[in-house]
C-alpha cells in the first residue's frame, strides 16, 4: 500500500499496490498525483525515502516536480513517516470493528472509507476551519452517502429481477464502504457470488457497536424539548400568541414526566455511584437563586432530572420580561408576514424591501471602493478590474464574495449590509493574524478595574480598522 501525505491540504491519501516493484509504485503514485492536480493541489516538491525507482524520478522530472531523498537510515526526516503511523493506527482501529468472520483478504476494499474518515478528522493547513477532506472534495453529506462501521455483517436485499420466485429476499454479505457516486447506496461484498456490488437496501448486524435506534420515548422527549425551546425563543414579528409562565411550567412538567420514564441510552453497571447525583436539565436556562447558596452537587452523567426551584423560575420569568427591552443586538432580517429569515438575495427580490437594501449594499460598495454619491467616503480597500488584468499566476487564487445582511436599530444606518470574502480559497503567503491580548491579560485588567475604588474603564472602537490595513499584495474576488 502506498501512503502519500500532502502538506498543503494536510491530507493522507492511500492507494493499494500488488507489490513494491517500481512499476506498481509508479502506477499508484501517478493516480494520486492526478487526483491532487485536478483539485488544485499540484505537487511542487516530493520528499521520498532513500529509495526511488528511475521511473518515478523520470515521472517527477517530466511533470516539473522537484524531489529530494531522505538521508540513509534517517526516515524520520520524511514527514510522511508520521503520516504512515497515523494511518496505521486509524486503519487498525477500523479492522478491530469488523465482524469475527469478516474475510481479511478484503482489507483493500476498506481503504476508501478509512481515508475519508481520517481526513474528515484532520484540519486543512491552508484553511484550518475546514477539514482536509473538505478542502479536496467539498462538504461531506452523510445523508447523501451514509456510512457504517467497516466490515459490518449485512443482509443485502435482492430485487425481484435478481432472485427466483421462492428464493429468500436477502443474502448475507459484508459492508465495505459508501458508494460515493450513488445516492444513499453502499458498497457490499456478497458471500453468495463472492463479488462486490452496490445496493441501496441492507440490514446491518454489528457485533461490537449497537445500532442507535430512537425509542418512542426518545422521540416524545425530543418533541417536547423542541416545543419548549421554540416557545421560549419566538421569532420576532410573528403572529404567534404570547405564551405565559403558567403554560411554560405545564409544558416543562410534561417534559419532566417523559424524561423520568425514559430508559438510558447506554446501560451502566455502576448504579450506586449514580444514585443521588442527578444532573441539570437542558430544557430551560438555569439561574442560581440569590437567597441562599446551593449545596455542591457532583455532576455525574445520568438521565435523572432535578426540578426548578420557585426562586429560579421567578428569576427566569423576570429575565423574559427584561430581555425584549434590550435593542443593542444584531438581528437577522425576518419577514413580518411569514416569519421566515431573509438573506440579501431574498431582500432584493422583495418589492417591499428591494429599494432600502439595494441602497444599503451600494453604500457598502462605495465604502470599500472610492465612495458613492457623496453618501459614503471611500477607503480604497477594493478596486474594480477586468478579468484579463489578473496576473497569469493568480487565477487559482480568485475567491468569491458573500453578502451578509442584518438589522441593528441602534446604528445610524440600521440596514447593515457587508461584503465578506470567502477565506477558504485565499492563499495569502503573509501573516493574516491580528495581534490580540490573551484571556489572562484581559481578566487581569478587568479585575484590576473592579477591585479599584471609583475606577472607570474605557474601551475604544476603531472604525474601518481592518479595511485600512495595508497588504503586501492584492487578493482577487
Amino acid at each position: 500500500m502506498l501512503v502519500l501525505y500532502d502538506y498543503d491540504s494536510n491530507a493522507i491519501l492511500t492507494e493499494p499496490i500488488k507489490n513494491r516493484s517500481g512499476g506498481e509504485i509508479l502506477k499508484a503514485y501517478t493516480k494520486l498525483h492526478t487526483y491532487l492536480t485536478t483539485r488544485g493541489f499540484k505537487p511542487n516538491t516530493h520528499w521520498l525515502d532513500n529509495e526511488a525507482s528511475p521511473a518515478l524520478k523520470t515521472f517527477n522530472r517530466t511533470h516539473h516536480v522537484d524531489f529530494q531523498l531522505a538521508p540513509p537510515h534517517m526516515h524520520r526526516r520524511n514527514a510522511a513517516e508520521r503520516a504512515i503511523r497515523t494511518w496505521k493506527n486509524h486503519f487498525v482501529a477500523g479492522l478491530c470493528s469488523t465482524g469475527e468472520k469478516f474475510p481479511l483478504h478484503l482489507w483493500d476494499r476498506l481503504l476508501e472509507q478509512a481515508t475519508i474518515t481520517l481526513n474528515l478528522l484532520r484540519p486543512s493547513r491552508r484553511n484550518p476551519n475546514v477539514s482536509a477532506y473538505q478542502i479536496l472534495e467539498g462538504s461531506f453529506h452523510f445523508n447523501r452517502t451514509p456510512m457504517a462501521p467497516p466490515g459490518t455483517q449485512v443482509v443485502i436485499h435482492e430485487k425481484p429481477q435478481q432472485r427466483k420466485t421462492w428464493d429468500p429476499h436477502g443474502i448475507d454479505g459484508w459492508y465495505l464502504g459508501p458508494a460515493l457516486d450513488h445516492y444513499r447506496c453502499y458498497r457490499v461484498f456478497a458471500v453468495k457470488t463472492k463479488a462486490e456490488r452496490i445496493t441501496d437496501t441492507a440490514e446491518f448486524f454489528p457485533k461490537h457497536t449497537p445500532v442507535p435506534y430512537p425509542t418512542p420515548t426518545d422521540v416524545a422527549v425530543q418533541a417536547t424539548e423542541t416545543l419548549i425551546r421554540v416557545l421560549q425563543n419566538p421569532i420576532p414579528s410573528t403572529k404567534f400568541a404570547h405564551i405565559g409562565h403558567d403554560q411554560l411550567t405545564a409544558i416543562q412538567t410534561i417534559a419532566d414526566i417523559f424524561q423520568r420514564h425514559a430508559s438510558p441510552r447506554v446501560p451502566t453497571k455502576d448504579t450506586n455511584q449514580r444514585k443521588g447525583s442527578p444532573t441539570r436539565p437542558n430544557t430551560l436556562p438555569r439561574v442560581l437563586p440569590t437567597t441562599a447558596p446551593r449545596k455542591t452537587i457532583h455532576r455525574y452523567p445520568t438521565r435523572h432530572i432535578i426540578s426548578q426551584t420557585q426562586d429560579e423560575m421567578n428569576l427566569i420569568h423576570q429575565c423574559e420580561e427584561i430581555l425584549p427591552t434590550i435593542h443593542h443586538w444584531a438581528n437577522a432580517i425576518i419577514d413580518p408576514d411569514t416569519g421566515a429569515s431573509m438573506e440579501y438575495r431574498h431582500l432584493v427580490k422583495s418589492p417591499r424591501h428591494q429599494k432600502a437594501w439595494i441602497r444599503s449594499f451600494s453604500n457598502e460598495i462605495g465604502r470599500l471602493a472610492q465612495g458613492i454619491g457623496g453618501r459614503e467616503k471611500g477607503t480604497n480597500t477594493i478596486f474594480f478590474k477586468a478579468y484579463d488584468q489578473i496576473p497569469a499566476d493568480r487565477p487559482k487564487d480568485v475567491t468569491y464574495g458573500r453578502i451578509c445582511a442584518n438589522y441593528q436599530l441602534q446604528k445610524t444606518e440600521p440596514n447593515r449590509t457587508r461584503l465578506t470574502v470567502g477565506g477558504n480559497l485565499i492563499d495569502f503567503p503573509g501573516d493574516v493574524s491580528t495581534p490580540t491580548a490573551d484571556t489572562t491579560t484581559v481578566k487581569l485588567v478587568i479585575n484590576s478595574t473592579i477591585s479599584t475604588p471609583n475606577a472607570k474603564y474605557l474601551i475604544g472602537d476603531i472604525k474601518n480598522f481592518y479595511l485600512g490595513t495595508p497588504m503586501a499584495r492584492y487578493e482577487y474576488m
